[in-house]
């Protein structure tokens, strides 16, 4: 076995590929995210491919719900050796007509949260013996300004702080951090977005002369992206890879 993952936002999209992407390489998976019924599923087919899975609800904005998290994974599969941080949220809008409300639950979800994810696990590592991982999934919205999206944009870049941070202080335990910088992503993460809201961002866009995000081009694949990642595990250049930049 390759060691236990954690997968946060595993119930759809590119969590869910990058769990069974990471099943299918041998490794235990821990899923977490809010809808726990679509965990259960997933983890039985997990199973199917001879690995563990562990589901378990994940709320990033709940201190107590990230501690409890992490130590049932520890309890089921043991220490987590991969952690990926994918579960995030973003909710368009002209920065001046967002609810406070709203953009403290895009800061607290993708910022605070994952930080406080990323805390929990690493505080169980002691020694260099083993190779463990963070990634961190970014966005291209973190570098290239992107209006109606701000707290979404900020959160991202935060983010890439950290992780470029931790690269220095996590040395000495022998982890590796990866940010995973992606472009427009065919999965429901943008489905949930207002209609009103999303058709008036993409007029703003339009208005501005602003491209959309994908700058034409088809949306990535979640599958694509799940094997991306999953090969800068395995390949011989994995402790000098920081940067995965996938565009459209």
């Amino acid at each position: 076995m390759a060691g236990v993952a954690l997968v946060s936002g595993a119930s759809s999209g590119l969590g869910r590929s990058i769990a069974l992407e990471l099943a299918d390489r041998g490794w235990d998976v821990a899923l977490g995210a809010r809808r726990v019924e679509r965990l259960e599923d997933l983890a039985k087919q997990i199973e199917a491919k001879g690995v563990r899975a562990y589901a378990q609800s994940l709320d990033l904005r709940s201190a107590p719900s990230i501690d409890g998290f992490v130590a049932g994974v520890s309890n089921a599969l043991g220490p987590v050796e991969l952690l990926v941080n994918n579960a995030g949220i973003a909710i368009p809008g002209a920065f001046s007509e967002q609810s406070v409300e709203e953009i403290r639950t895009v800061i607290e979800t993708n910022l605070t949260g994952t930080l406080l994810l990323t805390h929990a696990v690493i505080g169980g590592w002691e020694g260099d013996e083993t190779r463990r991982t963070i990634i961190f999934i970014s966005s291209s919205q973190a570098v290239d300004t992107t209006p109606h999206l701000l707290p979404y944009g900020a959160s991202k870049l935060a983010v890439e702080y950290v992780a470029d941070g931790l690269r220095s202080e996590l040395r000495a335990l022998n982890a590796h951090v990866l940010t995973v910088r992606l472009g427009v992503v065919e999965t429901p993460f943008r489905s949930a977005f207002e209609k009103g809201r999303a058709l008036a961002m993409v007029k703003f866009w339009q208005e501005v002369g602003m491209g959309s995000p994908n700058r034409g081009g088809d949306r990535m694949a979640p599958e694509q992206v799940a094997r991306a990642i999953a090969e800068c595990l395995v390949k011989p250049m994995n402790p000098f890879v920081e940067l995965l930049d996938l565009r459209n």
